[in-house]
Order: C-alpha cells, then sequence, then structure tokens
C-alpha cells in the first residue's frame, strides 16, 4: 500500500535508476535508508522528502517517486514509481 507520506509501498525495497536504466543504488524496506547494492551505507531519508548524507551533506529531494539534485534542480535518479519527471 502506498502512504500519503510515500510515493512507495510499505515494507519494500525500491530500486533506483540511472538515465541509463542501470540501478545504481536502492531505499531499503524501512523507508529511510539508501544503500548500494555492495552494502555500503549511503543516505537516509529525512522528512519523507530531503536526502542527506551519512556525513551530513543535503544531496537533494525525493519528489513523485525520483530524486532531484540539489545543485541544479535536475532529475538525476528515477523509481519504478516516478512520474512527472523528464522523459
Amino acid at each position: 500500500m502506498i502512504n500519503e507520506s510515500s510515493p512507495f509501498p510499505d515494507n519494500e525495497i525500491i530500486s533506483f535508476y540511472d538515465c541509463t536504466g542501470m540501478p545504481i543504488f536502492y531505499l531499503h524496506s524501512d523507508g529511510e535508508s539508501f544503500y548500494h547494492y555492495d552494502g555500503t551505507p549511503l543516505a537516509y531519508l529525512y522528512n519523507n522528502e530531503y536526502i542527506v548524507s551519512y556525513s551530513g551533506q543535503y544531496l537533494g529531494w525525493l519528489y513523485n517517486g525520483s530524486i532531484i539534485d540539489y545543485k541544479n534542480g535536475a532529475y538525476v535518479f528515477f523509481t519504478a514509481y516516478s512520474s512527472g519527471g523528464p522523459s
């Protein structure tokens, strides 16, 4: 089930893809932690919107199932649940 604060189903691992369709990392089923596929922790989701590295660096935000880079506002990573981004 998709809740109001997240575009993703509860308790599901969500893969994030780059513009070539290559899976790069995933959102853990806890809905808060991002990991590389080798198991390296990358970042966490703050307030169901903001993506922050574990070193404290603001990386971007989650919007309609996609990640937007904070530096230039570009859509940089996508999921199967992404909508409303560039085609």
